[in-house]
């Protein structure tokens, strides 16, 4: 099984740009994965809020990506700080907006999502946590301090002949380049059974290594955001960004590189 991981996405109504179809330019890349991961930015919903339309998107544009590929499972990672951006209500919206469009998500918080023979966690890191309120919906992770032992044997106790463990932990970037914190509790979490540990956080800085390999596991330091439809003015988005594929079978892992460009105030992917 090819798991193919993708960057960070931040979507937008339809009806508020010209971009229906962001994910047109790299069909290609899509079709070499068995399961796509997504890790999301934001909420889905029609409703008006008074928290603005900022990370809330009608959902089309990520029903694109289901319309490239129909055949291939489609995995949604959304529970993180920005989970109760615009309250409960958003997030109930996003659940069913998923469940509606058989996108596989996560309800829990402390149990895994158990797909097929993959087990999947959501960690966030706890700095990133300004709504303590949004603990209810992500497992929240200290990754600047060493009592993640629990964490550890939680995975490691989910380990089962022929499953394979994925860990998505979002985490906030102290220093460009500095990775020392995550790479431990990375590594950690693969001598306890994890074989994929996925991170993702804001940063548009190019990584010197973004995936390493530790004792047969895969870490992904960062792919950076893949779409964006939420920049901020006052940084500098490079013109460049990866994907990564992974075989379950073989644990080889490939990064595809690609470019980015900005369309309508978007930043979009381009193979």
């Amino acid at each position: 099984m090819r798991l193919l991981f993708l960057g960070t996405c931040k979507f937008e109504d339809r009806s508020s740009g010209k971009i229906s179809n962001p994910f047109e330019d790299i069909k290609d890349c899509l079709d070499l994965g068995d399961i796509i991961f997504l890790n999301m930015d934001g909420i889905i919903s029609s409703r008006d809020f008074l928290t603005g339309d900022k990370l809330k998107s009608d959902g089309e544009q990520l029903l694109s990506l289901k319309r490239l590929v129909p055949h291939i499972p489609i995995v949604v990672n959304f529970k993180n700080d920005v989970v109760l951006q615009h309250g409960v209500k958003g997030l109930k919206d996003t659940e069913k907006f998923l469940a509606k469009h058989d996108f596989v998500f996560n309800i829990g918080v402390l149990r895994p999502l158990v797909y097929g023979n993959l087990c999947m966690f959501n960690f966030t890191d706890l700095e990133l946590l300004n709504n303590l309120d949004a603990m209810e919906y992500t497992v929240p992770v200290n990754i600047n301090h060493t009592y993640n032992d629990v964490l550890s044997r939680v995975v490691k106790s989910h380990r089962k002949p022929f499953r394979r463990i994925v860990v998505c932990l979002k985490f906030k970037h102290k220093r460009i380049f500095d990775y020392t914190n995550f790479d431990d509790l990375a590594k950690k979490l693969v001598e306890n059974g994890a074989d994929v540990v996925f991170g993702y956080g804001s940063s548009n800085i190019p990584l010197r290594k973004s995936c390493f390999r530790h004792q047969g596991g895969l870490i992904i330091r960062s792919l950076g955001d893949l779409v964006n439809c939420n920049v901020d003015p006052r940084k500098i988005y490079i013109n460049k960004g990866e994907m990564c594929l992974y075989n379950t079978v073989s644990k080889q892992s490939h990064i595809l590189e690609i470019s980015r460009h900005m369309v309508e105030d978007c930043l979009l992917p381009k193979f």
